[in-house]
């Protein structure tokens, strides 16, 4: 499951990361953000952020990471 960090509403994407990853470990789970620093809630969890913008081949190696989960 790939979400954006910042969600509109009253979850976002570290705590939707963290429900999912609670509920259903068999999930891959990866971040992806606009800001330049790892967020400090997320300095816990062991999973990948991307930084927007990105390309293709960040996506590439994102895919080869999580199945080699």
């Amino acid at each position: 499951m790939l979400s954006n960090i910042v969600m509109p509403g009253e979850m976002n994407g570290i705590e939707l990361a963290r429900f999912i990853q609670e509920r259903y470990p068999q999930v891959s789970v990866a971040l992806m953000t606009g800001y330049s620093n790892r967020p400090p809630e997320a300095e816990d969890m062991d999973i990948p952020i991307l930084s927007k913008p990105f390309g293709l081949n960040a996506l590439e190696q994102l895919h080869g990471h999580v199945k080699g989960l």
